[in-house]
C-alpha cells in the first residue's frame, strides 16, 4: 500500500488505544484521521486540530448515541449541508470507523451516489484517509471499488444507481452521498429494506438541498424532519443556524463575490441551504 507522505504522527493503535476508541468513537477520528497539508497545516493535521465545534455536536454525536440495547439510537441519518462545507470529508471517515470500531461483524458497508463517479470520489477519499495513515497499512486491502480488512471480512464497496445488480443487500451501514442526485429510488429502497433484521444497522443520508420535490430525496428529508419517527434524525441549519456555523476555509469576500455574481436561486440553494424552485436556473452554472 502506497503511504501518503506527512509528517503528522498518529498514535499507534495499541490494545489500549482501541479499547479508549471502541469507548469513545470521537477519540478516533481526532487521533487517527490525519488530513492532508493545506495553508494553515502545511506538515498535515490530525482531525482534532482542525475539527469544528459544531461538526461534533451536530454529526458526530448523534452518529455516535446509543440506546439501551447498545444499538445505534439513529437509524437514519439525514445532513443537508452548503455546498464546500466539508461534508464528503466528514464522511469519508465514518467508513474506517465502522470497520475497525464495530462491536459486531459487519461484512455489507456501502458508499452509494447517483453514478459511478461521485461513489468513487467518497471511496477515494476514504482511500486517502487509509494512505495518510501508517498504523492502517497492515489493517486494510485497497482494490478499485472496495475496501476489505482481511482478518474480519469486513468491507466497504462503492455501488452507483447504475449498478446492474441491487437486490439482495442487507447492509449494516451505507452512506448515500449526494442523494438529491439519485435518479430513481431504487438503490435507496434495497438498502433502506435490507436494514430491517439487523437492528445495529445505521443508514446516513448526506446531500446539498436540491430543487425537485418529487424525488426520494426531498421525501426522506421530510420524512426526518417530521419527527415522527424517533430513531431518525435531521440536520439542515439555515439562517441564524447556519450562519453560526464555523467554516474558516470559505472566507466573507469570496461569499460576497458569490452573492453579487451567481443566480439567485443556485445561490440560496448552495450557500444559504435551501431548496428552491425548477426553473431559471436551479443547477449551478
Amino acid at each position: 500500500m502506497l503511504i501518503k507522505k506527512t509528517r503528522v504522527i498518529p498514535p499507534e493503535l495499541t490494545e489500549a488505544n482501541l479499547k479508549r476508541y471502541i469507548a469513545n468513537r470521537m477519540d478516533f477520528r481526532k487521533e487517527q484521521f490525519v488530513f492532508e497539508p493545506s495553508l494553515n497545516f502545511p506538515q498535515g493535521a490530525l482531525f482534532g486540530d482542525v475539527c469544528e465545534d459544531w461538526q461534533i455536536e451536530y454529526i458526530f454525536e448523534p452518529l455516535d448515541e446509543m440506546d439501551e440495547n447498545g444499538f445505534p439510537k439513529y437509524r437514519l441519518l439525514y445532513f443537508q449541508l452548503p455546498k464546500k462545507s466539508g461534508k464528503t470529508a466528514l464522511m469519508a471517515g465514518e467508513g474506517i470507523v465502522q470497520l475497525v470500531l464495530s462491536s459486531r461483524p459487519t461484512e455489507e458497508n456501502y458508499i452509494l451516489a447517483g453514478d459511478k463517479d461521485q461513489a468513487s470520489y467518497v471511496l477515494k477519499k476514504t482511500k486517502d484517509f487509509i494512505e495518510r495513515n501508517p498504523n492502517f497499512t497492515d489493517i486494510f486491502t485497497i482494490y478499485k471499488n472496495e475496501i476489505i480488512v482481511p482478518s474480519t471480512g469486513a468491507m466497504i464497496q462503492v455501488m452507483s444507481s447504475d449498478a446492474k445488480t441491487k437486490q439482495g443487500r442487507n447492509p449494516d451501514w451505507f452512506l448515500f452521498d449526494e442523494l438529491y442526485n439519485q435518479p430513481d429510488r431504487d438503490l435507496w429502497d434495497t438498502m433502506f429494506l435490507g436494514m430491517a433484521a439487523k437492528p445495529h444497522a445505521q443508514g446516513i443520508a448526506l446531500t446539498n438541498a436540491g430543487y425537485d420535490k418529487k424525488t426520494i430525496c426531498y421525501e426522506v428529508r421530510e420524512l426526518c424532519k417530521s419527527g415522527e419517527f424517533k430513531n431518525f434524525y435531521f440536520f439542515e441549519p439555515t439562517g441564524a443556524l447556519l450562519e453560526s456555523l464555523s467554516m474558516p476555509w470559505i472566507s466573507d469576500q469570496w461569499l460576497e463575490i458569490e452573492r453579487k455574481s451567481m443566480p439567485i436561486k443556485v445561490f440560496n440553494r448552495f450557500r444559504k441551504n435551501l431548496w428552491v424552485d425548477e426553473g431559471e436556473n436551479p443547477f449551478m452554472p
